[in-house]
């Protein structure tokens, strides 16, 4: 048997998404009346971008809550707007911390990609009838690499201008990330 998987949700907020591939193999074979093997294979790969709505001094949320509704959200070259024209920056006011919440919502500032991996094979042996033999043995993977862009600070007037850059790969080590169990079953019944 062999399955694929396909998938590709827009978030709910303007340039949020999330994509998702995914593959499955399960094959069994007799190898001889007694003997049989297997393998049962699952990949998938997970690519999710999004952005800051839990901050509430940089997230996109409160930053449209604050923004004020008469503000720009492009300047007439295009370049996104601060909550008054550059050349009115002076008259900012309060409102000169507020970020641009359209335009924190179409630079996405996080994305994480996951991959993960479950394998499994088995040796299976009839011994007598109604009594068998299995050994299992099992491989789970899950890979991450989550990066996030942080604005420090901007032109109040204007577009954001520094940005820092985190990113964390999260390797597969024993204890976080990879699994691997290997199960012997001896087990009968009687008729």
């Amino acid at each position: 048997m062999t399955s694929f998987g396909y998938q590709k949700k827009e978030g709910v907020l303007i340039g949020t998404q999330r994509e998702r591939y995914n593959f499955r193999v399960k094959t069994d074979f007799d190898l001889t009346e007694k003997i049989t093997i297997g393998e049962n294979v699952y990949y998938s790969r997970t690519d999710a971008v999004g952005t800051n709505t839990s901050s509430a001094y940089s997230g996109s949320i409160i930053n449209a809550i604050y923004m004020p509704a008469a503000a720009s959200v492009y300047n007439d070259d295009g370049t996104y707007q601060g909550v008054v024209p550059e050349e009115l920056a002076q008259f900012a006011g309060a409102y000169g911390d507020v970020y641009n919440p359209v335009a924190l919502l179409l630079r996405p500032t996080t994305t994480n990609p996951t991959d993960f991996i479950n394998a499994n094979v088995y040796f299976k042996y009839d011994i007598l009838d109604g009594l068998k033999f299995k050994s299992t043995y099992s491989y789970n993977y899950t890979g991450q690499r989550y990066k996030k862009s942080s604005p420090v600070s901007r032109n109040w007037a204007g577009p954001i201008s520094t940005t820092t850059c985190t990113r964390a790969m999260r390797p597969p080590i024993n204890g976080y990330g990879t699994t691997r169990s290997v199960t012997t079953k001896l087990s009968g019944s009687t008729i």
